[in-house]
Parts: C-alpha cells; structure tokens; sequence
C-alpha cells in the first residue's frame, strides 16, 4: 500500500489547481451545494507549538474551588490536546516543553482559561482548579458601554477602574464603539487553593533585565473584554486601567514595601514577565496596565533551591505525595524527594496537609528561616506510618482511567485517579479500621462501588472489574482558526459502508470516509454528487498503548463552483482511546486551510508557505467504528491461525499477520517463499476442511497468478501463488507484514458474514452477477483476484478523485 503521507500534499496542490480552473469557467451561482457546512465557529483553542513536543506522561484532574469534578476541559500542551472525563480526570502522552518547561492549557466555556507551567518531568500528577464565572466569592461580570467610565470590583475588595473610549478590537486593532462584557476574577494568595488556581503554579518570574526571580505573590487578577459577538477586546493603545489590590489577610500587621511590581503572565513560556509597579496608598496598593491579560502583584526575590524529603516514622519514603512549600506545591517523586524554588530572605513554612496523606492528624509541617538567595536548603518531613491500598480498575468497555477514592463512616480520603492503566495506590486513612467503600468513578461518569475491610496493614484488591461503556455518536467536528482569525468547523461525516472507519495495525492506523452529498434526484439518474465530501487520518508510528501518534489529516469538500481544502501534513498529533471495537479520536495541528470559489481566492492560496501553513486545527471526541485490527507475529504458527484450520495446515510461515474486524472475529494470513507445487498441496490441504469453492483462478503453470476461495459456515480460506511477485528475506524480518507481499499467501478467517463475502465478490469493476462470477472458476486475467479485491478492502487508501 502506498503510504499516504507521501502522496497528500501532492493531491491536495495538483486537486486545488484544477479546481481553479473549473472555477474560473464558471457562473457566480452557488448552484446546489451546501454552504452549512462549514460553518463560523467562535470558540476553539489555537494550538501553536512555542517549544517541542516530547513523549512524556502527565496526568491530572480538574475541578472547581469547592472540589467539583469539571468534564470537557480542553487540556492542551502544543500540538497536543486531549479533554477531561466525566471524572474530571485528563491525561497527555505528548507535551509541550519551553526551555525546560512543561507548558498545558486549560479551556471551558464558562470558567476563566488558565496555563499551568512547572519544570519539565516525566509523569507528574497535577491538581488544576478552574474557577467559574459565576462563582461570585472570587469573580464578577457586567455589562456597560465602551463610552462609559466603569469599576469593576470583588467581594474581596479587588477593583479595576476601566476607562471610557478605551476599547479595541483584538484581533484586527480596530476602535471599537459598542457594549462592553466583562468578566473579572481575583485569588486571594490566602485561599486554600490558590497554588492550584494560579497561573504557572511555581511563581517563577523573569524580570526587566532577563533575570530569574521568584514572586511573593500579594494577589491576582485577570479581566477578559468581548463585545456583543463574543470578540474579544483589548484596551486601545494609550488607554490605560487602573487596579487596585487589596492587602491579604496573612500580610497585615507586617512592614510592606512602598512599591511592588506588577506581573503579566506569558502564556506561550508559562513565566511572569515585569511590567510596571503599583504603590502602596491608604493601605492598598495602586497600579496601572496597558492590556489585560493575568496580573500579578508580586515582590521578586533571587532564588533558594529547596529539596524535601518526606520520610515516614519508620524510615520508609512517601511517594506521590503533595508538599506544601509557602504559596506554592511540590508532588515527592519515586525516591520521596521534592524539589522547588523559594524566595530568598523570606520565611516559608512546609507542610503536609491532612487531606493529602489520608486525613492524618496532627499535621507535620517544618519551618524555613529566610536564607540568601543562589544556595540550597534541605528539609525532611517525618509523618506516620500509614496503610496503603492498592487495585487496578479493569474497564473491558472503555478507558480504565478513573478516579478513586475511600469512604468511611461520615468522612472521605482525598481523590486521586489511576493511571493510563488503571491502576492505583492511595492512603488508608488513619486511625480507623473496619468496613469502608472504596469509589470508583469511571472516565464516563459512572459510580462503582467495592467493599473493602481497613485493618491498618497495607492492602491488595487486585483486578477491579467495572463495566462503565461509553456511548459513542459517530464523527465529530474539526475546529479551524486561521492567521486572519476565522474560524470553522469541519464536520467529520460518516457513511455507513464496509470501507468508512479505522484501521490499526502495528504502528499504522488510518481512518477514512468518503461521502456523496449530491440531491436523491441526481443520485438516482446517476449525475455527478453536487458535492463529495473526503477525509482522511493517517499516521504510520502509533503507539497503541499509550494511543498516541502523528501524522497527516485532509479534508476536502467539492462541488462544481467551489472547494473547501484543509491539510495537515505529517505534523498532525493524534490522541486515542478504544471500547468495544470503536475508537474515539482527538487531533490537533498546523496545517493548510483554504476556500476556493474564485480565481482571486486561488491567487491568495498560492501564496501561502505550505510548510508553515495559514491555520490551526483542533478536533476531540471523535469516534470511529474499528474496521480492522492486526498485527505483525514471526514466526505465524498453525496454533495462531482460526482454530478450525489448525490441523489442516501444520507448517509456520516466516511472517504472518494475525486479525479482528467488525466483519469477522479472528484472521491469518501466512506469507511463503513457494512455487506451484506448494501452491497445490496447500489448495489440497484446504479441501479437507469440506468447504464450498466459490472461486478460482488457475489457468495453468505459467506467469499468472492461482488462487482458490473457500467459504462455508462463516468460514473463509483462500490460498494465492503468484509467481510474479519474488521473496524479500530481508522485508520478511523488518517491518510490517500489512504492506508485505509473498508469493504464497495463506489466509483463514472465521466468523466472517455472508454479506461481507457478497461485498468482496462484486468489487474489482466486474460487470458479472454473483451467480456468473460463482460459475465461473476461471477468471479473465484484467479481473481482480478475490485476495487482492479482499486486500483492497481491508488496506484503503485515498480514493481516486475526478478534479
């Protein structure tokens, strides 16, 4: 099979070009396409990749300020995106990492958008708050006109004065003249949740002259603008807004500077970036932006390398565990060791809270006098022994990624998810023994339930079994925001037909449709569709155990007047999860994105630079049938084969490919160096499975190709020679056998419909019926053999166009 990587972006030029053509010969009317179908979309996230991809673990749940779980949280991280479950819970297997830092976004309608950042690691767990618009103790909203005056303020006494005349459209700079939005939002650097909340979440800054510092934050505040569309505004050039922080609690009483910086948050780099100061007035502190994006009053320190070490009584290491280090949080890797930065000459207190370790009691917590900055402190938490309770959520109906925690009595443990596996380890809680329930709640939202007896000894619960399926609707949408700001959606359509869906095999997987929109009265007088719709995934270094990949995405609808085109070549990151023979897919990447209904719009497409492309694509939760599932086994033993056949033919092939399709529920095909002569004992061997032949072809020894089809019972063999073709020792022991030809191919299937049989029957561009083609043992040489119309089936690639 060819790889369609390599002939994609040709395709997608030499296929736009006599589209133009066509075009330019052309009236103005729309004739019969359909213009919904691509449609202006107004919420997507932008993926642009600032720093590299690298294949990394990072897992993490999302909830609101009282411990909701939040579902459908977009998390990306570049080209990367993936969304939480019903549980709240998310994972990436791909990241993106700017100059030793890992960078994830985090979107929802509804809640303010926020970018966490730490050092670059492999397999962190993160805790991520989303605070929501509508939670009136941290945020406020109003709705005003731009020639207006207006003070925005919080329960918690946080205002911004925003100025009259002062607004501007943010994408295209243009003065804008209108109704105001606004929403506002403040943390408080005394919530409990504050470093899960923040920005960043480590405080790490650079300042005016490039120098790294660490932040005291006093406060935070962020403030978005849009206009009655849902544009977003900024403040118009020489406008500025004037903010005013309150003092927190935890700094009253104390000597405060006349001055601190104000902060802007990049969130390309996942760093605070200096810009501008407030002053200390009648006990708040008073400054001044520009634009509005995350601001921070913070004061900057040089940075203390902290590392903890969190020990039990018993000399043990707690791993996996949350530390409390002043504003923000470490998590204590494999060894127990954590490690972060604090602000020099500031006193910091480090702590293990009682809902992290299995609600223990009283807390541990070691105090660290204010040091100078460039030097090292080392600390060690001794808290007590605790039991530990260990399982694995097995889901055979969708993803086993689920969020786990105890019940006892009128109290809970702190929730805590597996990983991709399922798997889990969480603290007993302390103190107590007896009958409690651990809680399952599955990546669909579904509770499950295990009793479970606490004896204070650790605790092995082994495989848990849950049954949380996941409803699947087909297809899905395509997300595309272009240079010029547009945006789109792309539906992702499917036909139900033997070749719309997805195929996995070793590293390849591949997913595909293509559809004919045209009206019922052209379709049935065989015209030509008013408009045909093609997409295609593809990616060739799958990995089906993390479910993570990249690769190429087209989509290309056409009509007489116009074609709508989108590529994303080689560069496109897929994101998978599987259930009951579906696959639900995300996707996001830079690509090429085009509209073409004239030659002026093709001029404009010819400008474009095709490897930096016009547009970013972003898609999630779409689903697909699996067509086809195999992989590559050396040697192919007679034992691997459909149980039926393992005694008829005894011998192993050099390679082989074992299957499961939507069509049939297990497969073979054993590929031979041979000749004629073992082309007729393998043909004999198969007549002793008392199978009907419903097709041949043998026309002799010579230079054509001998095949016999068997089929019975939902039973398939087909035996093929083809002298044609010659024996590649070396392909025979690299690469996949989904592209590997032999000149003896033994292929057994079982469980396989008669309809599909039918199917396969009446490809190849035979004019015959079903009972000519099944009377007729020799087949004309132009005909297809039913192996390779059988291969043709289960390997599709890009369907011949007519442009």
């Amino acid at each position: 099979m060819v790889k369609l990587n390599k002939i994609l972006l040709g395709t997608f030029v030499i296929a736009t070009a006599s589209l133009m053509l066509s075009c330019s010969s052309k009236d103005d009317d729309n004739g019969g396409n359909n213009n919904n179908l691509v449609i202006p979309n107004q919420s997507t996230r932008i993926a642009v990749l600032n720093g590299t991809m690298k294949t990394t673990e990072l897992y993490g749940l999302v909830h609101d300020n009282n411990g909701n779980p939040i579902s459908g949280v977009t998390v990306g991280s570049g080209t990367a995106v993936t969304t939480t479950d019903a549980s709240g819970t998310f994972a990436l297997a791909n990241i993106e990492v700017v100059k030793g830092r890992t960078v994830v976004d985090f979107k929802k309608d509804g809640y303010f958008t926020v970018v966490r950042s730490f050092t670059e690691a492999d397999k962190d767990e993160w805790d991520v708050v989303m605070i929501s618009k509508n939670d009136v103790s941290s945020a406020t909203s109003e709705s005003y006109k731009s020639n207006e005056k207006v003070t925005l303020e919080t329960l918690d006494g946080m205002q911004v004065e925003m100025p009259a005349d002062g607004y501007k459209n943010a994408a295209t700079g243009a003065a804008y003249n209108g109704t105001v939005n606004t929403e506002m939002v403040y943390l408080d650097p005394d919530d409990d949740n504050f470093a899960s909340m923040m920005p960043g979440g480590d405080l790490a800054a650079v300042r005016s002259d490039n120098s790294e510092v660490q932040l005291v934050s006093y406060g935070m505040t962020k403030v978005d603008m849009s206009d009655a569309s849902g544009n977003k505004l900024q403040l118009q050039d020489g406008k500025e807004a004037e903010l005013t922080f309150p003092i927190p609690e935890s700094f009253k009483g104390k000597e405060l500077p006349a001055t601190i910086p104000l902060w802007s948050f990049n969130e390309s780099t996942g760093l605070w970036e200096e810009e501008g100061e407030a002053t200390l007035q009648d006990g708040v502190y008073v400054g001044s932006v520009k634009h509005f994006s995350w601001v921070n009053l913070d004061w900057p320190e040089s940075r203390v390398t902290c590392v903890i070490t969190v020990k039990t009584k018993t000399g043990k290491v707690v791993p996996r565990t949350i530390v409390h280090v002043g504003q923000t949080t470490a998590v204590t890797n494999a060894e127990g060791r954590a490690q972060c930065f604090i602000p020099e000459n500031t006193d910091v207190d480090i702590c293990i809270k009682p809902q992290d370790y299995g609600n223990y009691s009283p807390e541990v917590s070691v105090h660290v006098n204010g040091v100078a900055g460039g030097g090292t402190v080392q600390k060690e938490l001794v808290v007590p022994d605790m039991a530990t309770i260990k399982g694995k959520v097995v889901n055979k109906d969708g993803s086993s990624l689920s969020t786990v925690w105890i019940e006892y009595g009128l109290e809970e443990t702190r929730k805590a998810h597996t990983d991709l596996d399922g798997a889990f380890t969480i603290m007993a809680p302390a103190d107590y023994t007896g009958v409690a329930t651990l809680k399952i709640r599955a990546a669909n939202g579904e509770y499950f339930t295990k009793a479970i007896e606490l004896t204070g000894d650790d605790i092995d619960l082994g495989d848990i079994d849950i049954n949380a399926k996941i409803e699947y609707k087909e297809g899905g949408v395509i997300l595309v925001t272009t240079d010029d700001d547009k945006t789109y959606e792309l539906p992702i359509q499917m036909e139900n037909n033997f070749d719309n869906g997805a195929i996995i095999v070793d590293s390849m997987l591949m997913v595909i449709s293509s559809t004919n929109m045209g009206s019922t009265e052209a379709m049935a007088e065989d015209e030509e569709p008013d408009e045909e719709l093609l997409w295609v995934f593809e990616c060739d270094n799958y990995d089906s155990r993390m479910g993570t990949g990249t690769g190429s995405f087209i989509w290309e609808l056409k009509s007489p007047q116009k074609m709508t085109m989108a590529l994303v070549n080689k560069t496109a990151s897929f994101t998978t999860r599987i259930s009951d023979n579906k696959l639900s897919l995300d996707m996001s990447g830079r690509g090429v994105f085009i509209n073409i209904e004239s030659e002026d719009d093709y001029l404009q497409f010819a400008n474009i630079d095709m490897e930096k492309g016009n547009a970013n694509f972003v898609g999630s939760g779409m689903n697909f049938d699996i067509l086809y599932h195999g992989n590559t086994v050396r040697p192919l033993t007679s034992k691997q084969m459909p149980a039926f056949a393992q005694k008829v033919f005894l011998l192993s092939y050099p390679v082989g490919l074992l299957m499961q399709s939507k069509y049939f529920q297990k497969g073979s095909i054993g590929f031979q160096n041979g000749d004629y002569n073992r082309f007729k004992t393998l043909a004999t061997n198969a007549l002793r499975l008392g199978l009907p032949l419903i097709s041949s072809m043998d026309m002799g020894q010579g230079d054509d190709m001998f095949e016999v089809v068997y089929y019975g019972n939902q039973k398939l063999v087909i035996v093929k020679f083809d002298p044609s073709i010659k024996w590649d020792a070396e392909a025979a022991q690299t690469g996949s056998a989904f592209s590997f030809d032999a000149p003896i191919e033994l292929v057994v299937v079982e469980g396989i419909e008669q309809e599909f049989i039918d199917m396969v029957m009446n490809m190849g561009g035979s004019d015959e019926s079903e009972d000519e083609v099944l009377r007729t043992p020799r087949r004309a040489p132009h005909k297809l053999s039913f192996l390779s119309r059988l291969k043709q089936q289960l390997k599709p690639t890009k369907p011949t166009r007519k442009f």
